[in-house]
């Protein structure tokens, strides 16, 4: 999913740290529409999605307000396990809660919501703070995502980066005042994965732009991705041991400075999965890359 860091990146060690953190606080979890690119097989997709869901091995996280067709974003693939992997190790959950949290994915399998009486205001409240609920009202007052992540706040240690989607915060409160029945299962970290796909996409749709037909070689899509930075092949080594310069660090460029190095092949794999590009035989050049 991630380039790894460069030898030469341009960053202090404040902003690699930042950037480190920020990777390893991502929530496991994968968009629907990257599976189904993946595969090339929707019927075939859909059917083992349907299996893996009944026999408990991998739930659907359904996030309101982000869209459920394959340009959205609100339709994504976890692993049961490593839901409960996440829960177990939350540091700001009580035992007792995180297992009768834990017998509520257990059973409730068919849904993400959750109805209020459930838990306690004291329990719903702990784990909407932890980001394993969140309010309906919350989601519906943010039904887009910012794509260039410079809300996200860069923290230097990782469970600093526990950021939830916006509004989660006041969900409970929220959820008083307006009588909401029910939450929404979420999983912390959920709002920095969903602006990074959606950034990625939308950079993904920017540099097509820049080409007047809305279509380019799929060669230079990634040479607009990773920027015009210095390379290790011999005339660029040479030029550095001139003193000359051999083009801009990793860190100056936008892939590093608001994608945290984000790969390639995976943002192209997400806008194809959800539809929003396709690849084609240039004839001449190799694959080529237009909008839909």
């Amino acid at each position: 999913m991630f380039s790894d860091l460069p030898q030469r990146a341009g960053m202090n060690s404040t902003r690699i740290a930042e950037v480190l953190n920020f990777r390893r606080a991502l929530p496991p979890i994968v968009s629907v529409a990257h599976v189904h690119m993946l595969m090339n097989a929707p019927t075939k997709v859909e059917r083992e999605i349907v299996d893996l869901v009944d026999s408990a091995r991998v739930r659907k996280l359904f996030i309101p307000g982000r869209g459920f067709d394959s340009a959205g974003l609100g339709d994504c693939l976890i692993l049961v396990q490593d839901w409960e992997d996440t829960v177990r190790s939350s540091s700001s959950v009580k035992d007792d809660l995180k297992e009768k949290f834990l017998e509520l994915l257990r059973k409730n399998t068919k849904t993400s919501a959750v109805a209020a009486g459930i838990f306690t205001p004291e329990e719903t409240s702990s784990l909407v703070r932890a980001g394993f609920l969140v309010s309906p009202s919350s989601l519906a007052k943010h039904p887009s995502f910012d794509t260039s992540l410079t809300s996200i706040p860069a923290s230097r240690r990782s469970h600093a980066l526990n950021i939830v989607l916006p509004g989660q915060e006041i969900a409970v409160s929220d959820q008083r005042k307006s009588g909401i029945s029910s939450m929404f299962l979420s999983i912390p970290n959920l709002g920095p994965y969903l602006r990074l796909v959606g950034a990625a996409r939308t950079q993904i749709m920017t540099l097509l732009k820049k080409s007047r037909s809305g279509e380019a070689p799929l060669t230079l899509i990634r040479d607009r991705w990773d920027g015009a930075v210095e390379s290790e092949v011999y005339y660029n080594v040479s030029k550095r041991a001139r003193g000359e310069s051999a083009g801009v660090l990793p860190g100056k460029t936008k892939k590093w400075k608001e994608l945290y190095g984000l790969n390639f092949r995976w943002a192209l794999e997400e806008a194809l999965g959800s539809g929003l590009i396709e690849l084609f035989d240039t004839g001449s050049v190799g694959p080529g890359v237009r909008r839909v």
